[in-house]
């Protein structure tokens, strides 16, 4: 699917008066290198504990040039040339840097669990210490306040006892303050052994989460949409992506004309024509807002244009993009040019 959307895009012009276009073959071998950098920076994150942001912030700047590049190269295909050389060298540079932030990665995560281990060894040692000492210092103690009490044993009888009940109310022996002090010291012990392994136990980051799009008019408000536009004349939209998951992501946004027949859903990505593309690098948590400069070919009373978020992930079927079953769209009429 992205291949076809590339050779779509990049077809358009296959020559220009200054120069020759990028061919379907440059926009391929581009976001391949783009691919495979992520692919070493997931792995990093999430395999090797790394910590990733500037190399993720880096091949941020690699798919912005390849956005230009696509739309550039009908006007301009010597600068989307020169972007797409551009885009496969930051790419390369990151997919190095990555090996770099595993190796440090997989450092600080041993650090760590040597740090946990000792942590917890040294809970387990201060446990047994403040047993024996405060032991020793409560015997000291009752023996000190009790050592001129006098016992006598008594037979007691079950008239003695008030209300014919055999306990008045509720006391600890000296046994029964000692079984309840040693649990007290056991839970605070278990707690702060947790905390200590913490890393050790949960070391990778949460692949959970979710994708948001979000579509915004002119004024970057979630208003103003436009709802007449002329036949290739641009236009102006704004975009929102978040990414909501533990782990850094690879978006493919691709946007799609259908009309009032063209089915779309969480399951079924559009059967309609590309009419734009986009690529985004997202850390974890992060967002971004961003220009779309549209312009729609066709005539045509309640088009529909499709935005489709589409995310780079490992099936069965292997690495590719995947459609998030995330989508939004607004209807237009198209009036033809004069």
């Amino acid at each position: 699917m992205t291949f076809l959307a590339l050779l779509a895009i990049a077809s358009i012009s296959i020559q220009h008066p200054t120069g020759w276009a990028a061919t379907p073959g440059e926009f391929s071998n581009a976001l391949a290198t783009v691919e495979d950098a992520f692919d070493a920076l997931y792995n990093s994150q999430v395999q090797d504990y790394a910590t990733v942001s500037g190399p993720i912030a880096q091949l941020g700047n690699a798919t912005q040039l390849l956005n230009e590049a696509l739309s550039e190269n009908a006007t301009d295909p010597v600068k989307a040339s020169d972007h797409l050389t551009s885009v496969e060298s930051i790419a390369g540079q990151v997919q190095s840097a990555s090996g770099a932030a595993s190796d440090s990665g997989l450092a600080t995560h041993r650090a760590q669990t040597y740090q946990s281990l000792v942590e917890v060894a040294a809970v387990a040692a201060s446990t047994g210490l403040v047993y024996v000492v405060s032991a020793r210092v409560y015997n000291r103690w009752w023996m000190g306040v009790h050592r001129s009490y006098t016992v006598r044993l008594k037979r007691s009888t079950k008239s003695e006892v008030p209300d014919g009940s055999q306990n008045a109310g509720f006391s600890l022996n000296r046994g029964g303050r000692r079984k309840v002090a040693v649990a007290a010291l056991l839970v605070l012990a278990l707690v702060l052994s947790v905390s200590a392994l913490q890393p050790i136990y949960s070391p990778f980051p949460n692949t959970q989460g979710n994708s948001q799009l979000g579509l915004l008019g002119p004024n970057r408000i979630a208003s103003g949409y436009p709802t007449n536009v002329t036949q290739s004349k641009p236009f102006l939209l704004y975009g929102y992506l978040g990414n909501q998951f533990g782990t850094a992501e690879l978006y493919h946004l691709v946007i799609k004309l259908g009309n009032q027949t063209t089915l779309v859903n969480a399951s079924i990505p559009a059967e309609a024509p590309v009419v734009s593309q986009y690529y985004f690098v997202l850390d974890r948590n992060q967002t971004s807002v961003f220009p779309m400069e549209l312009s729609l070919s066709r005539p045509g009373i309640q088009e529909k244009l499709i935005f489709e978020l589409w995310s780079y992930q490992h099936s069965d079927l292997g690495p590719g993009f995947v459609y998030t079953g995330v989508f939004d769209q607004i209807i237009l009429n198209v009036t033809a040019a004069p």
